[in-house]
């Protein structure tokens, strides 16, 4: 079984990973931690405990998958809401609990960290590189019930732009060059119709600057991609979707603001 039929027959189960059988009806669980913060009795919750954490790393509400960068969710509120969500499901009565409750947590965000970093490889292996060279609404769509599709869309959005950039063979990038590697298929045809009108247009530009001899530089080609798809604006780049920011794309044009 590979790991999308793994995956999809998880999500199909009756009891998937969003009904883990933990500190049901409110009920807090008795657990004995160690002196690392590692929960090691009794035997039978401790793999029922890690299920429960396995499942929240994969909730949308609380890490979202299109995240580039774990640290964002200590700043933000993230963790401190999914510490409150594991504490409160916890018993707290011992005085041993409570002094360690500092590096339970911490052991908690480790397993969080691994959980989420987990899952997103799992789905990119399941349902993103397969379909690498399918069409774009394909693409944007993930078959695995427990995601979130707007999230998901915005990080096939990211991962085009990371394989893309790793496509280039060593040399410095550009957004034409990303463009074309993120919009064509395997074949070397254009994923839609749209795609195939902008690549002709990226190309007929180019021309016009290399019949006069010119050099082509970074500039040049960032002067070409707003000449055909304009100047960018509110943080975000044309052709790569409202995952793709300035910081992705170096040098890009944007729009200048008016005086009132």
């Amino acid at each position: 079984m590979n790991e999308r039929q793994h995956m999809t027959r998880r999500a199909q189960a009756p009891k998937g990973i969003n009904r883990p059988r933990w500190a049901p009806n409110g009920i807090r669980e008795l657990m004995k931690f160690n002196e690392k913060g590692q929960l090691v009795e009794p035997p039978h919750t401790v793999a029922r405990f890690s299920r429960f954490v396995g499942m929240l790393s994969q909730e949308p509400s609380y890490f979202p998958i299109n995240i580039v960068d774990w640290r964002h969710f200590n700043k933000a509120s993230n963790m401190d809401r999914a510490w409150q969500r594991i504490k409160g499901t916890l018993n707290w009565t011992h005085a041993i609990t409570l002094e360690l409750e500092p590096k339970i947590r911490r052991v908690c965000e480790m397993k969080l960290n691994d959980g989420w970093k987990k899952y997103k490889a799992n789905l990119k292996k399941a349902y993103y590189t397969p379909c690498l060279h399918s069409p774009l609404a394909k693409r944007f769509h993930c078959h695995y019930g427990c995601v979130n599709q707007g999230q998901w869309k915005l990080l096939v959005q990211l991962w085009d732009i990371v394989d893309a950039q790793e496509q280039v063979n060593g040399s410095k990038s550009n957004c034409i060059t990303l463009f074309k590697l993120t919009h064509t298929r395997k074949n070397g045809e254009p994923v839609d119709a749209r795609s195939a009108v902008i690549i002709d247009d990226f190309n007929t530009n180019m021309k016009l600057y290399e019949d006069r001899n010119e050099i082509i530089t970074d500039e040049v080609r960032h002067i070409v991609y707003t000449d055909v798809l304009g100047p960018e604006k509110n943080n975000r780049v044309k052709g790569f979707g409202t995952g793709v920011v300035w910081s992705d794309m170096p040098g890009i044009i944007i729009e200048k603001k008016r005086n009132l």
